[in-house]
């Protein structure tokens, strides 16, 4: 076990402390990070090997190097953990061609109005929101158990198919490929997230470049 290295960067308008990496995924063959408390989600670069701030997902209250975990100050003598209101991305969840992502409070506490009337109707609807990011190249699907069972993946006008034993689990939408052509310069053979791949890779690439 070794530490991934570069770091997630800290922005100039974060504070340092108590920054956590709590929700990762792997989408279109990068990395991303859901990091605790302000909501940001950051991509680790696997051509580049570093790290790029994609978005917070949230945009009450602004960020400030001064104050640990939003609405912090507020908190105070509510009876409740200062970081109750911390902005997280609890789930990250790849489907389809795209990744869902939801956001939550610090443990989907609820709303008290007597303690928490700080909050207005705005920021309150920032929890329990999902995001829909799409990326290119990126087909997700729920597979059947056997104990023995065949992969496919093509590429046909500008569309990526996944198959299993023949049976089209899931395709994109639409021409994700630049100007649709299917031209394919390399393909990278990642080991996902659930160890080495044990099977036969067999890799044909029909009318590329």
């Amino acid at each position: 076990m070794r530490e991934l290295a570069p770091p997630i960067p800290v922005p100039e308008d974060a504070h340092f402390g108590e920054r956590e990496a709590q929700t990762l995924t792997l989408f279109g063959g990068q990395l991303y990070v859901g990091l605790w408390p302000w909501g940001e989600l950051w991509r680790f670069d696997l051509d580049e090997l570093q790290w790029s701030f994609v978005a917070r997902l949230f945009q009450i209250p602004e960020m400030s190097p001064d104050v640990v975990s939003p609405y912090q100050m507020e908190m105070q003598d509510t009876g409740d953990v200062y970081n109750y209101w911390g902005q997280r991305l609890v789930s990250m969840v790849p489907y389809g061609d795209a990744l869902y992502i939801s956001t939550m409070n610090k443990y989907g506490g609820p709303y008290k109005p007597d303690s928490h009337s700080f909050l207005t109707t705005e920021s309150l609807a920032q929890y329990g929101q999902v995001y829909r990011i799409s990326g290119p190249l990126q087909i997700t699907a729920p597979i059947s158990w056997r104990q023995k069972t065949t992969f496919r993946f093509r590429i046909a006008s500008g569309n990526l198919e996944m198959y299993q034993d023949g049976l089209l689990l899931a395709q994109t939408e639409s021409s994700r490929l630049s100007g649709g052509c299917g031209e394919v310069d390399r393909i990278i053979l990642g080991e996902g997230i659930y160890g080495k791949f044990g099977g036969t890779r067999l890799v044909h690439l029909e009318g590329s470049r």
